[in-house]
């Protein structure tokens, strides 16, 4: 009860991932109007129920109705109105049609001729359809090697080819599923490359491209190939210049996180940010606005990352508590975040990308200091959080990382305590040396700096990454996805029992976890 007595927000954002997940899975009209209908009702009734009655004991569970009623209303609402601006460009159409857009993304070339292209602001023009499409199309080119510099971001070409718009959640030969949801696109295609013109060759860049394609002339000009990869990687999540060697030892390792952009990487801007806030004397709410503005914009660049926006809104929490001289707590800011970003991008409950973010914090949240009491008693105290946090974040992304991936590595742990502070401070020595790099270009060799310190990280994940990593059978996944969040609530804090049943209960989860893991 104690989870839930003194943070009526979390209550809100469980309930709502249960009603959006529910929702989402299960498509049904009527399921989702009654859902919306009484959950309006029930709050409604609730909340004046609240007012009226006199009686605490009433007053706290009509509160809690009123909670649970309007988290349903507003999970259902939030996935129903955001399948409906998904679908608004929804036809039955399917066949060949002229696309015409402009290049926002080029993939990598795949099955040797496969390259993979996204065109924003199409227009679709075929017999029985002429339409301006809200969001993306997702084109497959066929190479056969006539021009290369056709495929650039921010041209615009006309294709001819054979197109099928999406349905949310059809998974078939031209469907899209739930990841494309949430990438926006519209609907897919193939094309060969012969039936493919450049409309317009001048490059129409938004302020976006424009800053990545500085940042990345500065990295590739004074890095090596594969640190230039892992440098992009590491500030915008750009792996398609990593090596496939070096991406595959970090995964082995449990590190592939540092290729990712998360809140890891904006933690370590975060710190970087305060650090100059206490460098120029900026307090209050002129260190919350440069922490925002700042952080809005890297939001941007990364293209609205949900692991990026749910470690901004913590962050952005914590200094606003401070501002108003108020506790923070991190179980809050998550659900706020939770909350926050299911009412914007619904169907991203559905990417791994987003389950294992706020699995990762939530882990933290409920594991961090039993664990930290526990190693406290024989190491430094900060030796012992350090570990604490690590632990807790391979322990609440273990049921994922086994469902989606079917592997495990016992690495992890020691990789993560080894390379993540390396990691932050090549973060930050590469974030201060492309501002450097960019106000005075002849010093822009400081730039390789990076490179220096993250040859540290380079070999060290070569030589671990051939230990440790065990394949796993499906199975093991869906049970640990029950076992594991017991077990993390029982240890918690907020497991309110005597001593004994609890270290039992304790104990007996976590061996469980141990048996399946080994079995």
């Amino acid at each position: 009860m104690k989870i839930f007595n003194k943070r009526p927000i979390f209550l809100f954002a469980l309930v709502m991932m249960v009603i959006a997940v529910a929702v989402i899975y299960h498509n049904f009209f009527v399921l989702k109007l009654s859902f919306v209908i009484c959950g309006a009702g029930v709050f409604v009734l609730g909340t004046i129920l609240y007012f009226i009655l006199k009686n605490k004991v009433a007053k706290y569970i009509f509160s809690r109705l009123a909670i649970v009623a309007l988290a349903f209303a507003v999970g259902t609402g939030a996935v129903q109105i955001g399948g409906n601006m998904y679908m608004r460009d929804y036809s039955e159409f399917s066949g060949n049609v002229v696309v015409s857009g402009r290049i926002s993304e080029v993939g990598e070339i795949k099955k040797g001729n496969h390259l993979s292209i996204l065109l924003d602001n199409a227009h679709v023009e075929g017999e029985g359809i002429s339409q301006n499409l809200h969001g993306r199309i997702m084109l497959t080119v066929l190479l056969d090697g006539n021009d290369e510099e056709t495929f650039v971001v921010g041209k615009t070409i006309d294709a001819y080819s054979k197109i099928s718009f999406a349905q949310i959640g059809y998974e078939g030969e031209n469907g899209l599923t739930f990841y494309f949801v949430n990438k926006n696109i519209t609907a897919s295609g193939y094309a060969m490359e012969s039936a493919i013109s450049v409309v317009d060759s001048n490059t129409k860049l938004s302020l976006s491209e424009r800053v990545k394609q500085h940042v990345e002339r500065i990295v590739i000009e004074n890095l090596d190939e594969e640190y230039s990869g892992l440098a992009l990687a590491m500030l915008f999540g750009d792996r398609s210049s990593v090596d496939e060697t070096v991406y595959t030892d970090f995964s082995s390792s449990g590190i592939a996180h540092l290729l990712a952009v998360s809140g890891l990487h904006v933690g370590f801007l975060i710190a970087l940010l305060l650090a100059i806030c206490k460098l120029i004397k900026a307090r209050g709410y002129v260190r919350f606005a440069i922490v925002a503005v700042v952080l809005g914009f890297y939001a941007y660049l990364c293209g609205f990352s949900i692991s990026v926006l749910r470690a901004s809104i913590m962050a952005l929490c914590m200094l606003f508590a401070g501002c108003i001289k108020e506790k923070y707590d991190m179980l809050n800011a998550l659900s706020a975040a939770f909350i926050i970003l299911l009412c914007i991008f619904p169907y991203s409950i559905t990417t791994i990308g987003f389950q294992l973010s706020f699995s990762a914090v939530l882990a933290i949240c409920l594991l961090a200091r039993p664990i930290k009491t526990a190693l406290s008693k024989f190491l430094y105290k900060g030796l012992a959080g350090t570990l604490a946090v690590l632990f807790s974040v391979q322990l609440g992304i273990l049921p994922i990382t086994c469902m989606a991936f079917q592997q495990f590595t016992f690495m992890a742990i020691i990789a993560n305590f080894v390379c993540l502070p390396i990691a932050s401070v090549v973060y930050m020595i590469l974030f201060i040396s492309l501002i450097i790099a960019t106000i005075c270009p002849p010093i822009s060799i400081s730039v390789y700096l990076f490179q220096f310190v993250m040859q540290v990280v380079v070999r060290f994940v070569h030589f671990v990454a051939p230990y440790g990593l065990f394949e796993l059978v499906s199975w093991k996944g869906r049970v640990l996805s029950c076992v594991v969040p017991c077990a993390m609530l029982a240890s918690s804090e907020y497991f309110l029992a005597s001593k004994w049943p609890k270290t039992a209960t304790t104990i007996a989860l976590w061996l469980s976890t141990i048996a399946i893991l080994v079995c």
